[in-house]
């Protein structure tokens, strides 16, 4: 039996000398998602496959304030350079140090009930309800299983709000030392 691969998301706080050599040599990226199976990485933050729950989350939210802030893209910002994508890879991309804090500054500053407010909004925000899809197709996708169209609606299956907070107070450290630092981050979407 073949057993599925998760989509897991690593984010790493990039010093200038990092960020230098990880444009130099972007097969890093490897080395680092590979690296990460022994020792935790300095700097970094690993979520599981409930990084896309609570990326959901920060949409909803975002949603509710009538704003489209691209601050809420924290977990898997589609602005920034990409550096890697191959069947495990499905993106790496790199934020700069002024964008980083600006997220940050937005993920530090969030209510403490921000995911049961999400959570109660009358219905998902655009950018949830299309989510992870929108993130778009990649390499390693064409190397999972196909996905048989789902008759569940999304909203019965909305995300448990306990569980993310626990999550969501983990990036907010994260993004505390990245605010104290003014480091850029490495976001790698991959699977495991």
């Amino acid at each position: 039996m073949v057993s599925k691969r998760t989509r897991r998301l690593l984010l790493v706080a990039l010093s200038p000398a990092r960020h230098a050599l990880l444009l130099e040599t972007p097969e890093l990226v490897r080395d680092l998602v590979r690296a990460r199976r022994s020792a935790p990485i300095p700097g970094s933050l690993e979520l599981d496959e409930h990084w896309i729950e609570l990326q959901m989350a920060l949409f909803d939210f975002n949603w509710l304030s009538k704003v489209d802030d691209v601050r809420a893209e924290a977990l898997t910002p589609r602005s920034g350079l990409s550096v890697a994508e191959d069947r495990s890879i499905d993106c790496a991309r790199v934020i700069a140090a002024d964008t980083a804090r600006l997220i940050g500054e937005w993920v530090t500053t969030l209510p403490q009930d921000c995911i049961e407010r999400a959570r109660r909004a009358p219905a998902p925000s655009p950018a949830s309800r299309g989510f992870p899809e929108s993130l778009g197709s990649s390499e390693a996708d064409d190397h999972e299983a196909l996905r048989e169209g789902t008759t569940v609606s999304r909203r019965e299956s909305r995300y448990d709000a306990r569980e993310l907070n626990q999550e969501l107070e983990r990036v907010r450290a994260f993004y505390a030392e990245i605010l104290r630092t003014r480091y850029a981050v490495l976001s790698i979407r991959f699977r495991a």
